[in-house]
């Protein structure tokens, strides 16, 4: 939305396209020859002008449903995914975010004296219940993690580097990284402070390398990396954002010698000062990044929200084009039934007589409407199926939400005219023929 501005040429184009149709509908009645009967005063029943205006209002009824069902869908995949199980929890949790110049910085064991500095100082803080240290943080960490396209286990037949079958993460964090998260513990043992040589893998991960067999005891060869032991399997997380399903991940120890590094801390919002101020004592020339992991979350999930929204907004407005355009035909048609209506309730039509049969025509267009509707549905629907989350194209809660709302709509704005027509009086009636 940063970036969003008025298209003029778009602009341009709706008001010719309004202008363009206020002037085809308005003026083609007006440029077709008066009929005899007009000219004389009498009324004719036009059956061709009768049957354009229900092609109308069917046509805007079963469009109007299109919109309806797609942004019923849309919703649905937001909704989903706003609940989706990220196999972690985020909440009491934030993060602190900073890179080490490599011009102050230069050697690895001033690095790794910084961040174990750092990490002495926050848990002095009253409040930090937890501290973790890792390379990157979810649920959008999929791009800040290092990524191999191969690894080796040891001892299994075929050459050093030899593909796995897809992109693999490795994940350097600390031992409380885990619990922090609520990241359960499938098989195994998480790897202890100083346990260089221990790997963990998530349950993706231990399923792609080892289909068949047990991963617990078993060695990984990374590439440009010692010879790790498998200690324990962990369960999946959606680390690679809220629509990505969950990568096969690889976790190490963090070796607090990289200049960048996201510190995890289980802690109120209050300790946030606290925690600025000891960066500052280490290094005053330090740039803080700190932002809660469920506003991290809560981001994310802005585009799908606001990409919902405008179909949403549509679609109502769609429904709200639908039911004034059935009302003015409606109430048009009631109008020039006036006579007719006289005519039935002086034979001993009664006022309910009426409203059902003013509500059966508009019913019948609904049905119509709707059928249309339904089959266009099909068809557009599919090609959402890239947008959806969760749900699919074919899903009956939307259907059924979008033909309920719309048949409401239908009802509400032919229930005026009929309700007007039944209150005509026979005598005044008669005088319309």
């Amino acid at each position: 939305m940063e970036e969003a501005t008025v298209d003029w040429r778009i602009a341009g184009f709706s008001l010719l396209a309004a202008v363009t149709a206020s002037l085809l509908f308005g003026l083609a009645p007006a440029m077709r020859s008066p009929s005899p009967e007009a000219l004389t005063g009498g009324r004719i029943a036009g059956r061709r002008r009768e049957r354009l205006r229900a092609a109308l209002v069917i046509s805007q009824i079963g469009l109007s449903l299109i919109l309806l069902c797609g942004a019923g869908l849309l919703i649905q995949s937001v909704h989903n995914m706003a609940n989706a199980p990220l196999g972690m929890e985020t909440s009491s949790l934030f993060s602190a975010f900073a890179q080490l110049p490599g011009a102050r910085y230069p050697h690895p064991a001033q690095r790794a004296a910084f961040w174990n500095g750092l990490r002495e100082r926050l848990a002095a803080v009253p409040g930090v219940e937890a501290i973790g240290i890792a390379d990157s943080l979810p649920p959008e960490g999929r791009t800040q993690a290092r990524i191999y396209s191969s690894i080796h286990v040891e001892g299994r037949p075929g050459r050093e580097g030899q593909p796995t079958g897809g992109m693999v993460v490795v994940r350097e964090v600390s031992p409380s990284y885990f619990q922090m998260l609520r990241i359960p513990v499938r098989k195994g043992r998480l790897f202890a402070e100083g346990e260089k040589q221990a790997i963990v893998l998530s349950e993706k991960m231990a399923a792609r390398m080892f289909p068949n067999e047990a991963a617990l005891g078993r060695r990984i060869v990374l590439t440009g990396e010692a010879t790790l032991e498998v200690t324990g399997i962990v369960g999946d997380v959606r680390n690679g954002g809220l629509t990505a399903s969950s990568d096969p991940e690889i976790y190490i120890l963090n070796s607090r010698e990289r200049p960048r590094q996201y510190v995890l801390l289980r802690a109120d919002k209050r300790v946030m000062p606290f925690v600025r101020e000891a960066f500052r004592e280490l290094d005053p020339r330090l740039t803080v990044e700190m932002a809660t992991l469920d506003e991290r979350v809560r981001h994310m999930r802005v585009r799908p929200r606001f990409q919902s929204m405008l179909p949403g907004g549509f679609a109502a407005a769609g429904l709200l084009l639908a039911a004034i355009g059935l009302y003015g035909v409606m109430a048009l048609l009631t109008t020039q039934r006036t006579g007719e209506i006289g005519v039935r309730m002086a034979l001993g039509a009664s006022p309910g007589d009426i409203r059902k049969m003013v509500l059966r025509q508009a019913g019948w267009w609904a049905a119509a409407g709707v059928t249309i509707g339904l089959c266009g549905a099909a068809a557009c629907t599919k090609l959402m199926e890239g947008l959806l989350y969760g749900v699919k194209a074919t899903a009956a809660l939307p259907l059924v939400g979008a033909v309920g709302s719309l048949l409401l709509a239908v009802l509400a704005a032919a229930w005026l005219p009929a309700r007007r027509a039944s209150h005509v009086a026979p005598v005044e009636a008669l005088r319309e023929l």
